[in-house]
């Protein structure tokens, strides 16, 4: 989907994407002959990564270092370590008002002000994030090779265990490679307060309960609407992925991936609320707003087809074209292109990069609730399953304009530096109150991506 800050919510599909690039450019492993090559040193990447949202939105710094070396039975082990700090305001899914309101946030959070006529933002938002992964990719059989790995990561309210492994194999002349793997992750939620129940009010007490719904899933089957008093939720996802790659001249390599991905459990956002309003006026009724329900069950597929082509001797154009949808009713395409231009003589490179992105809405997403179509106050229950206000499920677009610098610095060393600027633009709901006519509902973005790496063997 859309580009985010880096999240541990999506360790496998990573991990399993990754891991199943790295197999589908593998060369063949020890010859038969027995003989063997000395073992090769650490080589070591560091970076650090700045991502920066205009108008004090979120900022996040992540420091990573990742590791892998290659024995002399051409076995590569693989380390990376990473660390994030996240903090700044962000979007709660509420709409602006002609008054300034004062918040109380959804699963428990610190109360806020949100000015007349402005996008309610949640300046409270902070978190850390510390994950470890690892990897052994190695000859397994003749002209087939095998990677397993795995994933750790912890935050203040989050914590994902995975694990992944994919199976290459060359053919024709080692002309074509097919590679194949399955991943598995478990995700816990424990989100301050616990998890909310979905499309419930504050003001839904004991005394005065919320209408028991029945709900089902994006496919159909009978799912429970809400969580339980427990502090805590989770989910799994089963991730699969086969690929061919094919080398097509001495200059041009393409490659096939197609994914699919099948995940039951927990996947509402319980910070993200969705507004009520009065039909006419647009200002909030008696309720104000419910936390957001989304299904308890997600499968989503893709299509990825990416060309590497040497137009010169040292030059690489890098495109790719990604298409996916999910059973969430959200159909997305990206279209992304490097061009790596080569100047040996004067020890750098010059990376330029663009990319393009655009995404249909979940067949859940509503901007707002109405008081007496969509919410009942007596009751304080929704007349549907799922809602979400969260602009990352409504329709928008994308792009990331961008360039990389990189110098040898000596043997196996280099320094670089990618500067990058990311801009979405979210399609505005009509249809609505006319107040919303005047004031931007849901929220723009822009934000400048800074990446210090450096490389090196010990």
């Amino acid at each position: 989907m859309q580009l985010t800050i880096p999240s541990s919510k999506v360790p496998v599909r990573r991990a399993l994407a990754t891991a199943t690039a790295g197999l589908l450019g593998a060369s063949g492993g020890v010859e038969a002959s027995g003989l063997t090559v000395p073992n090769a040193p650490w080589q070591a990447d560091t970076a650090l990564y700045v991502y920066h949202e205009d108008h004090g939105g979120v900022s996040a710094y992540e420091p990573m270092l990742s590791m892998h070396r290659t024995d002399a039975y051409d076995r590569t082990v693989s380390l990376k370590l990473t660390f994030d700090a996240v903090s700044g305001a962000s979007p709660t899914g509420g709409v602006p008002q002609r008054t300034a309101v004062t918040h109380t946030g959804a699963s428990g959070q610190s109360s806020y002000v949100t000015p007349a006529n402005s996008i309610p933002v949640d300046p409270n938002f902070k978190d850390h994030r510390v994950s470890l992964s690892g990897g052994l990719d190695r000859p397994w059989g003749r002209d087939q090779r095998l990677s397993l790995g795995g994933g750790l990561s912890v935050e203040g309210d989050f914590f994902s265990v995975s694990g992944n492994a994919a199976v290459a194999r060359e053919f024709n002349d080692k002309n074509t490679t097919l590679s194949y793997g399955v991943g598995l992750e478990y995700d816990q939620i424990s989100p301050k307060g616990g998890p909310p129940n979905a499309l419930q009010s504050p003001n839904a007490t004991p005394a005065t309960p919320v209408v028991a719904q029945t709900c089902t899933s994006a496919s159909g089957r009978p799912v429970s609407c809400s969580s339980s008093a427990s502090t805590s939720a989770s989910r799994t996802v089963l991730s699969g992925l086969v690929g061919v790659t094919q080398v097509m001249t001495r200059r041009w390599l393409t490659q096939v991936n197609l994914g699919l991905e099948v995940g039951s459990g927990y996947f509402t956002d319980p910070y993200k609320i969705v507004s009520v309003i009065n039909p006419v006026t647009g200002n909030p009724v008696g309720d104000a707003f419910v936390t957001e329900g989304r299904p308890s069950s997600r499968t989503r597929a893709s299509l990825f087809w990416q060309n590497k082509i040497h137009p010169f001797s040292e030059d690489v154009i890098d495109v790719s074209y990604r298409l996916y949808r999910d059973d969430w009713g959200i159909t997305s395409h990206t279209v992304d292109a490097h061009y790596r231009f080569e100047v040996p003589s004067a020890g750098f490179y010059i990376e330029p990069h663009w990319r393009s992105y655009r995404q249909g809405a979940a067949n859940f997403y509503r901007p707002w609730l109405v008081d007496g179509v969509d919410y009942n106050q007596t009751t304080h229950s929704t007349t549907m399953a799922y809602a979400s206000a969260d602009r990352r499920l409504g329709t928008l677009k994308a792009q990331t304009v961008g360039a990389k610098l990189a110098f040898t610095l000596g043997h196996e060393e280099e320094l670089g530096l990618r500067l990058e600027r990311y801009t979405q633009t979210s399609q505005q709901p009509t249809g609505g109150p006319a107040y919303f006519d005047s004031v931007q509902v849901v929220p723009d973005l822009s934000a400048t991506m800074l990446m210090v790496t450096y490389s090196f063997n010990y």
